[in-house]
């Protein structure tokens, strides 16, 4: 960020490439030390829309995502192996108050994955931003889990996400092992 005349911060914004906004808050040009690029936000949380449930329609899924090695609660470690297929859900609190995110997914036989939470505005694509997330994989824990372990990151069990006002963040759920991704996943705010 620039000082203005009396001192006052300027902040720089600039439209850049896929509809993504680049902030410069350091006045250096967008070396990356002090900018924040926000991609396009899938869901954005209000008074009004305060859950989603999403489709992942597993079939057309990226699949750079990279095999997982886990633990729960851990950020993933990555053993570069097979590729596997995830969804990536960038969201913004847009509402007045700070809010906590929930998450989950809905399994069935078959299904194997990790969900994980990243406070940035843009998916994670490299392998090191990948291991930078916030709240730590969960494998199991979905209130819709059935016979199946499948991956929920609720609030009401301390592994919510807080957002405050304006905050973006990534929710990742991915394929792990030899199991399939789950086609359906549960976001909501309180």
């Amino acid at each position: 960020m620039r000082r203005g005349p009396g001192g006052v911060g300027v902040l720089f914004v600039a439209l850049t490439a896929c509809g993504r906004l680049g902030f410069d808050v350091d006045g250096d040009g967008g070396d990356g030390t002090g900018s924040m690029v926000v991609g396009a936000v899938d869901v954005r949380f209000d008074a009004v829309t305060t859950a989603v449930d999403r489709a992942t329609d597993p079939t057309t899924a990226p699949s750079d995502g990279e095999r997982l090695q886990i633990g729960d609660g851990t950020c993933p470690g990555y053993t570069g192996q097979t590729a596997q297929p995830y969804r990536a859900v960038v969201i913004q609190n847009g509402g007045t108050q700070p809010v906590t995110v929930s998450a989950w997914a809905t399994c069935v036989a078959g299904d194997m994955a990790v969900l994980s939470y990243y406070r940035r505005g843009t998916p994670p694509r490299t392998r090191t931003e990948r291991k930078n997330c916030v709240i730590g994989v969960a494998e199991r824990f979905s209130p819709a889990a059935g016979a199946t372990p499948c991956p929920g990151m609720l609030a009401s069990s301390g592994r919510g996400l807080p957002l405050a006002v304006g905050e973006y963040a990534v929710v990742w759920l991915q394929a792990e092992g030899t199991g399939t991704l789950p086609t359906m996943l549960h976001i909501e705010v309180q």
